[in-house]
């Protein structure tokens, strides 16, 4: 009895034991199965927001004859700065970028300016009247003038995302020295007021689930007017044009393998841009065609592959003789989808004398301005065609 006793507790123990160590194997599994879910990638369907910061300028007087410091300036005629900034990479971001001061009873400082994050160099700092003559100017190193101030030109700073640093610039009196003793070649400049917005260009990672920032090409115009046009890198970046304060700006972002984006700006728009970025999504192209055009096998051609109009940009061109002018060919397609078509479509110009258009590579759609005159671009695939005019000025 004694041994059948000891020999069921001895059972059950057993039991207890696997029980115990089933419970834990669950508790295990579980645990690893909460690990890979925290572990694995997450779709991020918005895209990263590029970090900015801002930056003003106070400059400083030094007075050559007493050697004292003046947050005063003298000259009450202050009206601008004219900057010079490298970013780390030793890349001007701002080449002689005009700047408005304000007056507080004597003590200036400027507009803020929107950067990146990141580290940078003043490579040169002028204060200018409304008639951009120089007042004052910060020595670089190196100048006869540079022992006058603490830190001559170039001068390093940082840029903290969300955060309004001030940056205080000593600077010198222009009256009786040369550009020479600061260091500068000339101080005998045009300033041209422009217009800064900044721009993010995105597109989705399929690897990474993620919005990546990307290179592209970008064209801005101002009516019918080409302003910029240029390869846009893979960062939040400002574009400086001319400050024409009027008129609306039409944006075009391009990138190989994506649908192109095209939209319309106010003068306020791009403005508001100085502060809050510009974000462009650009949208992968969708398949169009293959060699099988019937790809759904039900004996009909697929939408993707039903061309149904060609849109040729720019509309209504006008240029000058001896120009050129890249013209592009954008098929739209049954389901909404579009296509960059220029290399496939035939390119032709309705008078020849007036301005020829290339149909054969490398380059297509490229029209040479000769003559004064108007003439008509037309393009045409399959059944489909499209018109616009180019007209030639002196």
């Amino acid at each position: 009895m004694l041994y059948l006793s000891f020999k069921n507790k001895m059972n059950t123990m057993k039991k207890l034991v696997l029980l115990f160590a089933l419970f834990a194997t669950l508790l295990s599994c579980s645990k690893k199965e909460s690990d890979i879910k925290d572990l694995s990638p997450k779709k991020n369907n918005t895209p990263a927001v590029a970090t900015t910061g801002k930056v003003q300028f106070q400059p400083q007087m030094i007075d050559l004859v007493s050697g004292n410091v003046n947050a005063r300036l003298e000259a009450a005629a202050a009206a601008t700065i004219l900057v010079t900034i490298e970013d780390d990479k030793g890349v001007v971001v701002k080449n002689k970028a005009s700047i408005k001061l304000t007056n507080f009873n004597g003590s200036y400082i400027s507009q803020p300016l929107v950067l990146k994050d990141g580290i940078y160099k003043l490579k040169e700092f002028l204060v200018l009247d409304a008639a951009s003559n120089v007042l004052y100017a910060t020595p670089l190193a190196g100048s006869a003038l540079a022992s006058v101030v603490t830190t001559p030109l170039p001068m390093t700073f940082t840029v903290i995302n969300q955060k309004l640093s001030t940056i205080i610039p000593q600077v010198v009196s222009t009256l009786t020295k040369t550009a020479g003793n600061f260091g500068y070649l000339t101080f005998n400049f045009a300033v041209i007021e422009t217009l800064d917005f900044n721009l993010a260009v995105f597109a989705f990672n399929k690897t990474t689930v993620a919005y990546d920032l990307v290179t592209s090409d970008v064209t801005l115009n101002n009516g019918t007017t080409e302003i910029y046009k240029g390869t846009f890198p893979a960062n939040i970046e400002a574009i400086s044009i001319k400050d024409k304060k009027t008129g609306t700006y039409t944006l075009e972002v391009a990138k190989t393998g994506y649908t192109t984006y095209t939209n319309t700006y106010t003068y306020a728009d791009l403005k508001a841009a100085f502060d809050d970025p510009i974000n462009v999504i650009l949208e992968e192209l969708k398949e169009i065609c293959g060699d099988n055009i019937d790809n759904n096998n039900d004996g009909k051609v697929d939408e993707d592959c039903v061309l149904e109009s060609i849109i040729v940009t720019p509309d209504n061109f006008v240029g000058t003789i001896g120009s050129t002018k890249q013209f592009k060919a954008i098929g739209s397609y049954v389901n909404g989808s579009t296509f960059d078509l220029t290399n496939q479509v035939v390119w032709t110009s309705g008078d020849y004398s007036v301005s020829t258009i290339s149909n054969s590579g490398p380059i297509y759609g490229l029209a040479n301005l000769t003559n004064v005159g108007t003439t008509s671009i037309t393009v045409s695939l399959g059944v489909i065609s499209s018109i616009t005019f180019l007209t030639v000025n002196p």
